[in-house]
């Protein structure tokens, strides 16, 4: 899973900090939800996914950071 956050410059601070422990939680919720839909309408393609990574991907004006593994 990857959550994207952008800025058009940093006076407003940088774009990985948006997502806070709040964003997390969601992000995590809407994750397990997903798979657990998933499992209930593709049993064979939910037993192959182990783990699940989340990513945060920066936008700062026309740089782009990815921060694996974020939380």
């Amino acid at each position: 899973m990857c959550e994207v956050k952008a800025r058009a410059s940093g006076s407003h601070g940088w774009p990985a900090e948006a997502v806070g422990r709040q964003k997390q939680v969601r992000v995590r919720r809407t994750a397990a939800e997903f798979l657990a839909a998933l499992r209930g309408t593709d049993p064979a393609l939910a037993s192959r996914i182990r783990d699940v990574r989340f990513d945060v991907a920066a936008v700062l004006g026309s740089s782009i950071e990815v921060l694996e593994d974020a939380f």
